[in-house]
């Protein structure tokens, strides 16, 4: 099935810098996509959200179900939903929920306040590799892992993320 998507199981995905690079980009894209997004009530319910899933930054539907153009990102990264449709070595992942580090269990995120996406290389659970994470503070966050939970935390930092601040992607190895 890998085989079905552009650069699937025939072509080795290796996770270099060059990736990681290219991974705290889209999350910056869309970062700054979600800004925008909350500035209009795209499916006039009279409430301006972030977007629920970030593939409604490419396009949405209203009240009725009809598509909406949003183009506020890429569509080849509104659909790098899975190892199949990976990015650059990269697929992302909507978080809905965030773990109440005091009980252990999950709370729906606040779409009006609040949203987070995961960049997860395809090689997840393989090895240890960069994990990346944006959330409703604009900030972008790396982790080092073989595997993360798709829930988001309160707190990033607290959970072993560290914010990083550039393309570089050297600094989260610091």
């Amino acid at each position: 099935w890998l085989s079905l998507w552009p650069g699937g199981a025939n072509e080795p995905v290796l996770n270099t810098p060059a990736r990681q690079r290219q991974a705290y980009l889209n999350l910056a894209s869309i970062a700054a996509a979600q800004s925008e997004y909350i500035k209009t009530d795209w499916d006039a319910d009279g409430k301006n959200t972030y977007a629920k899933f970030y593939t409604h930054l490419w396009t949405s539907v209203d009240r009725s179900g009809q598509p909406l153009r949003v183009n506020l990102i890429p569509k080849r990264l509104a659909f790098a939903t899975g190892i199949a449709r990976e990015l650059n070595g990269y697929y992302y992942v909507d978080l809905h929920d965030f773990a109440l580090p005091q009980t252990g269990q999950t709370k729906p995120l606040d779409h009006a306040e609040q949203w987070a996406v995961l960049a997860v290389p395809v090689t997840d659970g393989r090895t240890e590799m960069p994990h990346f994470l944006a959330d409703h503070s604009g900030k972008i966050y790396c982790k080092s892992a073989r595997f993360v939970l798709e829930q988001y935390m309160e707190d990033p930092v607290a959970d072993g993320w560290r914010e990083i601040t550039s393309s570089d992607c050297t600094d989260f190895q610091k």
